[in-house]
């Protein structure tokens, strides 16, 4: 038995010395424009030159993963050069000198542009250098002071202390001078560190969007310039329901004397200190609960955006849509997955592909055929716990949506809007004309219809898809119009479904069937499933149900 693996040598990659099947494999001399170069080059340039002589001994080709890899790792390399090249012409300015700045933004606009929509640092196509010379002065780097050898101290209203027992919450607010273990959350990345438990907790059952009062904020610059400073104690927050919250468990304590908690959603009141100090050692602030649901949070910050889902306020505007998130996670998800034309996640059972892991994760429970999920009042049975809330809901739940015009109600708002157009003959979708989307009211509609009108850059102005680069624009499949929904003799009635059956025979298509403005939507599903009906007694008649006509 040989003690290493290299009896194929030199016939393997010279990445991971794999040996791969020759189609697999890519020759070194191969000039590939994410390397700038040939693959040979790019090699020598992240290691170094090696010796003429032992060339014709080594490997001379790549495989397509390590290749995949190099350019990535060639990309990344690109973005942080441009990145420090932006880095330090900004802080010349500083010194006093405008050129580097000024040069930059005239030699490499194009790769400026990229930067600063990869990183969200511009929120106006086409600035110019003048656009950030003119607010210069906001910025941090405008106003600190030249490097002294000292590390700046941050403001403490930029940080959340997030302590791991109230004790040390105490400690750090009087002495914060001493090193201890804190974990320290930046306001500016808040949403991403956001708990798993909350998110689950808040978006589990939240199917129908609810009308509540929505903030379309900023984001995270508008959070930071309004902080809220509770009057009666250091307690500040960047949240205002968080902060009403807290002010009411004040409220709660006027006129009283004692021992009070200064957890900020506690501030429960003792009538002596040894109350007070047992309070504390049964640690009831390890987690954080929502009054309002009963959900258990691990971080006070968590707890502070949960609060805010019940009112809906949100803090993160969609940049292509009129949608807002709570999270800047939700709102790069939702990009990702509704925006990005970029397909990276395959199904291997029937080759359909999602933008995201956790899109393709919920596709593949299609393709369960166990049903162990167990309504435990009916004892009915379903392939996925969404599958199970949707029933459980339509079924045993009293919520009803009722018909303003007759005495019928439904489970489902699609339903009962479909109920409205259909028996009562009034609008209750509004489809755009071009890609298909309906929307509740005429006024949604009109602010879509503003998007196929003024896309933005690398945004296709027919199917509103975002592409990653001007290549993937050019060659990005748009949408394509047909006559119907039917495949396999079946009506799919809708594109997203139709376009993923698609995918079962090999096609990757973007589908639309146009909208008949002459009817409504209710009343044209109505006919078509009469329509269905009668064909589908048709074919039980039938000697020969194959030739059952296609609608």
């Amino acid at each position: 038995m040989t003690v290493f693996n290299l009896l194929t040598f030199p016939n393997v990659c010279r990445a991971c010395l794999q040996s791969i099947h020759p189609d697999q494999m890519i020759e070194l001399d191969t000039h590939r424009p994410e390397l700038e170069g040939t693959i040979a080059t790019f090699l020598q340039d992240i290691s170094f030159m090696l010796p003429t002589a032992i060339l014709p001994y080594l490997p001379t080709t790549v495989c397509i993963t390590c290749l995949e890899v190099m350019e990535f790792f060639s990309k990344y390399r690109r973005k942080i050069k441009h990145l420090h090249e932006f880095l330090s012409a900004l802080a010349q300015v500083k010194l006093g000198d405008e050129s580097p700045l000024r040069e930059l933004f005239e030699g490499k606009s194009d790769q400026l542009e990229i930067l600063f929509r990869d990183l969200d640092l511009c929120n106006k196509r086409d600035a110019g250098v003048n656009d950030l010379l003119d607010e210069y002065s906001q910025y941090e780097i405008a106003s600190m002071e030249v490097a002294t050898g000292q590390a700046r101290d941050e403001p403490m209203e930029e940080l959340h202390l997030v302590c791991s027992s109230e004790e040390e919450c105490e400690t750090t607010q009087t002495k914060p001078a001493k090193r201890r273990r804190l974990k320290i959350v930046e306001v500016q990345s808040f949403a991403s560190n956001d708990s798993e438990e909350e998110d689950a907790a808040a978006s589990d059952g939240n199917e129908e969007k609810q009308d509540v009062p929505s903030s379309k904020s900023d984001g995270k610059d508008n959070l930071k310039q309004n902080q809220l400073q509770c009057k009666l104690c250091s307690y500040k927050t960047f949240f205002t329901i968080a902060h009403s919250v807290h002010m009411k468990k004040h409220e709660q304590n006027e006129g009283k004397t004692g021992y009070v908690c200064k957890n900020p959603y506690c501030l429960q009141m003792f009538d002596t200190a040894e109350e007070l100090m047992l309070h504390k050692r049964a640690n009831p602030h390890k987690v954080y609960e929502c009054e309002i649901c009963g959900s258990v949070l691990k971080h006070r910050i968590s707890l502070e955006v949960h609060l805010e889902r019940h009112y809906g306020i949100t803090h993160f505007q969609c940049s292509y849509c009129s949608s807002s998130f709570h999270t800047k996670t939700e709102q790069q998800n939702h990009i990702a997955a509704v925006h990005i034309s970029e397909d990276r996640f395959e199904c291997d059972l029937c080759g359909a592909v999602f933008t995201s892991n956790k899109l393709l994760k919920q596709h593949l429970a299609s393709h369960v055929t166990e049903r162990n999920y167990h309504c435990l009042e009916c004892k009915r049975s379903f392939k996925t716990q969404h599958h199970l809330n949707r029933h459980h809901k339509a079924v045993h739940t009293e919520v009803r949506f009722q018909c303003d015009y007759c005495e019928i109600s439904y489970s489902r708002r699609d339903k009962l809007r479909m109920h409205v157009e259909r028996a009562h003959q009034i609008q209750t979708y509004f489809v755009c004309d071009i890609c298909v989307r309906s929307f509740d009211t005429h006024e949604a509609l009109q602010e879509h219809s503003f998007r196929h009108q003024h896309p933005k850059h690398l945004e296709c102005a027919i199917c509103l898809i975002v592409c990653l680069t001007e290549a993937d624009f050019e060659k990005h499949m748009c949408i394509t119009y047909q006559e119907n929904y039917v495949c396999c003799g079946h009506d799919f009635k809708h594109h997203t479904v139709y376009n993923k059956h698609m995918m079962r025979h090999g096609i990757k298509v973007n589908a639309r069937v146009k909208p008949n403005t002459d009817i409504l939507i209710g009343q044209e599903r109505a006919l078509r499933a009469v329509a269905e009906s009668r064909s589908s007694k048709y074919c039980l008649k039938s000697e020969k149900p194959e030739t059952c006509p296609v609608m």
